[in-house]
């Protein structure tokens, strides 16, 4: 009975995991294609606020319609754009889960591919107010 919760409780922890993943996937995907459409407003929405105000940083996203943040915004929108626009494609190389500045992050490793040369970059993608958001870019 013992082996049998053991095994119960790892299937149901996969199980959970690969879902939690599959979703911080497709919201990676959808930044991505914001990004490339440069609609930076809408993608501020999946970008993890990172700035002086303590009772949001790290705690929910940017607001576009703040200059200081829109500048962010925007720096970091480009550089996703940029990473798109000189690739004739990419794909998701690895995954993986990290604990991190109190929070659980899910790690993706991209490769942006131009030809028969790849550029790596690992997007940092946490859970806030019930939906994945992008905290950092590698």
């Amino acid at each position: 009975m013992f082996k049998k919760s053991i095994l119960l409780f790892f299937v149901l922890f996969s199980t959970l995991s690969f879902a939690q993943t599959e979703e911080a996937e497709k919201q990676l995907v959808k930044i991505f294609e914001l990004c490339k459409a440069k609609n930076y407003s809408e993608a501020a929405n999946y970008f993890l606020y990172e700035g002086e105000d303590a009772a949001r940083n790290l705690k929910g996203t940017y607001n576009y319609k703040e200059r200081k943040e829109k500048i962010a915004v925007d720096k970091i929108g480009k550089k996703i754009f940029a990473l798109l626009d000189i690739s004739d494609g990419y794909k998701i190389v690895s995954k993986s889960n990290q604990d991190k500045n109190g929070l659980k992050w899910t790690v993706f490793n991209v490769a942006f591919i131009s030809g028969n040369q790849e550029i790596e970059g690992s997007f940092y993608m946490t859970k806030i107010n019930n939906k994945y958001v992008l905290g950092s870019i590698d």
